[in-house]
């Protein structure tokens, strides 16, 4: 057709690229050029944009040599409204990374206690609003790691809001990738991680905190999940 739905470019084609691009071709189609104009606001490096230019670009092949999975990055840029300015670092970026490998666990463990079965939600009409709302994606990212974090929400209505989210935050959520096989836990922390179990399920979060505090003192990394206290080996 002669109308693009949505056009994007950066915001410095507001001023000038874009008025030129509407001018010339709604002169000869005497229609919209587009419906919706989404403008996206600078990546920086050391507080200058990225680009080839200045010779600063970074490219997804730097990222992977460096360990990071590929979708880490698109992770950290669902942190930011994409009119919002970002500055890139690498300690950002091993933040996502370490962000997006937590989602995928508590996407691991959901999806188990569900059995794989969705129900709509409450949660999955509110993460859409937020994305049809100009694409709200530091939002809906925020609900959904409060409604897969909430222990009063049914797995399956948990699951849902996962599959609803990853429709389009293209999260690998659904069917996250296998990390490589870590040691077993050794015998002790499996049992205070039972134990924390059974003090949550008692709602003793007294004794809860104190657990989770004497896991983390021995290097560990402590979730709670829908399916349960998860306990890893703290990296670094």
């Amino acid at each position: 057709g002669t109308t693009i739905d949505i056009h994007t470019g950066g915001m410095d084609h507001i001023p000038v690229h874009h008025n030129n691009e509407i001018a010339q071709t709604e002169s000869i189609t005497h229609k919209p050029l587009a419906r919706f104009w989404m403008h996206e606001a600078f990546v920086t490096l050391s507080d200058e944009k990225i680009s080839k230019s200045l010779g600063n670009d970074i490219y997804l092949s730097d990222i992977t040599e460096r360990g990071y999975h590929p979708l880490a990055l698109r992770y950290f840029y669902l942190q930011a409204h994409y009119r919002t300015p970002m500055s890139f670092t690498w300690e950002a970026l091993a933040a996502s990374d370490e962000a997006l490998k937590r989602l995928w666990k508590l996407s691991r463990e959901t999806k188990e206690a569900a059995r794989g079965r969705e129900v709509p939600s409450d949660a999955s009409r509110r993460i859409l609003a937020l994305l049809r709302d100009d694409l709200a994606t530091p939002q809906a990212l925020a609900l959904l790691w409060e409604t897969v974090k909430d222990d009063d929400i049914d797995s399956q209505a948990a699951w849902g809001a996962i599959v609803t989210a990853d429709r389009v935050l293209g999260l690998s959520l659904v069917e996250p990738p296998r990390a490589a096989s870590a040691a077993p836990l050794p015998e002790d922390i499996r049992k205070l991680a039972a134990e924390r179990d059974a003090a949550r399920q008692a709602k003793d979060f007294a004794r809860s905190d104190d657990l989770r505090i004497h896991i983390e003192s021995r290097g560990y990394r402590v979730d709670d999940t829908p399916g349960g206290t998860v306990v890893t080996l703290r990296s670094g």
